[in-house]
């Protein structure tokens, strides 16, 4: 691999999210769970060339959340 395409090369990566909930019997509300990235991988997601520096793009740190819905 030349020095130019190894400066420009994305390595692969794989992520962890993950979602959990309950529902009511009815199915009127449902809480969730959730997480994405949930081990806090730190990954490039591009590369470029810009006059003479390399820019990387990462990608997003780990984030949480829950959610609850409601049918009427």
């Amino acid at each position: 691999m030349a020095a130019k395409e190894a400066l420009l090369h994305v390595p692969g990566y794989a992520l962890l999210d993950l979602r959990a909930g309950i529902e009511s019997a009815d199915t009127k509300w449902r809480f969730e769970l959730w997480g994405r990235n949930v081990t806090d991988k730190f990954y490039n997601v591009g590369t470029t060339l810009l006059a003479d520096y390399t820019v990387r793009f990462t990608g997003m740190p780990a984030a949480y959340g829950a959610a609850l819905h409601y049918r009427l």
